[in-house]
């Protein structure tokens, strides 16, 4: 099965919400318990058009043209916190141990630089 990775786009919002969802119900490490994240789409919208200014990374994993995993890093504004980032990562548990986690960060890595 062939995973590609790639940065997620504004047309990937419903597809992203559906895979959250599932992966909320998957398991316990993720901010979500099941059936509590609400659907809003335009909000998901808005976090991918912040998330492609500056040094951000919203990457999503994408196989038989459906989401199976993303990784979200936010940096830090403010001075004295320019060199954090606020990371999430999330793979389906069907995608997991495939690399898929790997690759996210070797590419965060590569924005970092």
């Amino acid at each position: 099965m062939s995973v590609i990775i790639r940065p997620i786009e504004e047309n990937d919002a419903e597809s992203l919400w559906h895979m959250m969802s599932a992966l909320d119900a998957e398991t316990k490490y993720m901010m979500y318990e099941p059936n509590e994240r609400t659907k809003n789409i335009d909000r998901i919208i808005s976090t991918i058009k912040e998330a492609a200014t500056g040094n951000n990374l919203f990457l999503a994993a994408e196989a038989n043209h459906e989401i199976v995993g993303y990784i979200s890093a936010q940096k830090g504004i403010l001075r004295r916190v320019k060199h954090s980032a606020y990371i999430v990562v999330g793979i389906r548990a069907a995608y997991q141990g495939q690399g898929i986690g790997t690759s996210f960060f070797k590419q965060l890595a590569q924005v970092g630089r």
